[in-house]
């Protein structure tokens, strides 16, 4: 069913329909109008994967600074919430990190889904990880993404945080595995799904049951965008 967001939104976009039209193509306030019937687009059409040799790493967002000093838009699916670098961070002074390096962090990495959607499916353009392969997180880690590192096989000892907003790698691999955040290749997320299951010991099940989980009570943005027509029906 689609979403009741229609006829709540559709007022909002009569009354702030010029400040609305004017917003960047990428910012929430037009986004949210092409997600009213619930559904979303994995518009990734390919999966590319380059190794850069001595480059910085921002560290909070995940953005990728070569070493002749260009950013990379595509290092980071969060790029468009977050283009300016902090002036108050040194990369010169940056400390460095051997080796072949991996970052998987995002901008809003501690969150459940974005964790799931933007950072894991970048282990999966990596068919079989070398091991000597380092993987680069943020600080302090919260269960849940410990759990999720364990059960896709990464040993802790290829797990590193770094606690330093810049880092120089002597050889970093930049994946670009989704257009923007949330919605990575199709590919990298089927595969996902199967080696987490595969992890857990489940197995990938063969029926089509689905599980809907209810926003309603969600403090957040979420609770009024993103509700359900026919909700009592399928709780």
């Amino acid at each position: 069913k689609p979403s009741r967001t229609i006829a709540d939104q559709l007022s909002e976009l009569l009354v702030h329909g010029p400040k609305i039209v004017g917003n960047d193509p990428k910012h929430w306030q037009a986004v949210r109008y092409a997600r009213l019937h619930a559904g979303e687009y994995y518009p990734a059409d390919s999966v590319l994967l380059c190794e850069l040799p001595d480059a910085w790493l921002y560290t909070r967002s995940g953005i990728v600074i070569t070493k002749e000093g260009a950013v990379l838009e595509d290092s980071t699916p969060t790029f468009d919430h977050f283009k300016n670098l902090p002036q108050d961070a040194s990369m010169e002074h940056a400390p460095r990190i051997s080796g072949l390096c991996l970052p998987i962090m995002t901008l809003w990495d501690s969150n459940y889904a974005h964790w799931l959607m933007d950072s894991l499916p970048r282990l999966m353009a990596v068919s079989h990880l070398p091991r000597d392969l380092k993987i680069l997180v943020k600080p302090h880690l919260q269960s849940f993404q410990r759990e999720s590192l364990e059960l896709l096989g990464i040993p802790k000892n290829q797990i590193v945080e770094v606690d330093s907003p810049f880092v120089r790698v002597e050889r970093l691999a930049v994946i670009r595995s989704a257009n923007a955040s949330g919605v990575p290749h199709k590919a990298l997320l089927s595969s996902l799904r199967d080696r987490l299951l595969e992890g857990a010991g489940v197995g990938v099940p063969r029926t089509s049951t689905r599980i809907f989980v209810s926003r309603s009570k969600t403090p957040s943005r979420s609770r009024s965008q993103r509700r359900i027509l026919n909700q009592e029906d399928v709780t």
